[in-house]
């Protein structure tokens, strides 16, 4: 489910990250959309390496569990901001939503960043040792 719920995130947003695409500045937003895209990545491919290993089962249902749980309401968030700049009919009302999408970004960016220092510190309480991951988070 975690994998399934970033991968659908990520999809969205690198549907934002096109070139072409109209439905937000790309002047303010690309660097946020990027980071949210990189950490999701990052976190998919914890998981593709934690499921390999499979040693601790309990753990990495836990670590799922979180992660599909802040995904999904982030995706959400991103989704309900991207619809109202979609139904914005007049420019005022669009540059309202547009704003709102930055907002909302922005928050969805530090939950994201935020999940991330979280299932590597629950790795690390688990293992007791530091993994690359979390030597990496921890830098920021």
């Amino acid at each position: 489910m975690a994998y399934a719920a970033i991968s659908s995130l990520n999809y969205t947003l690198n549907e934002l990250l096109k070139p072409n695409q109209s439905l937000v500045c790309q002047c303010c937003t690309q660097q946020h959309i990027q980071s949210v895209y990189q950490t999701l990545s990052d976190l998919q491919d914890f998981l593709e390496d934690k499921t390999k290993e499979a040693k601790d089962i309990v753990t990495l249902k836990v670590i799922e569990k979180k992660i599909t749980s802040v995904v999904y309401k982030a995706e959400d968030r991103v989704d309900t901001s991207l619809r109202r700049i979609i139904l914005a009919i007049r420019e005022d009302k669009r540059e309202k939503a547009c704003k709102s999408f930055y907002k909302e970004l922005l928050k969805v960016e530090e939950q994201i960043y935020f999940l991330n220092k979280e299932v590597m510190l629950i790795e690390f309480n688990n293992h007791g040792n530091k993994s690359p991951e979390l030597e990496i988070t921890q830098r920021y």
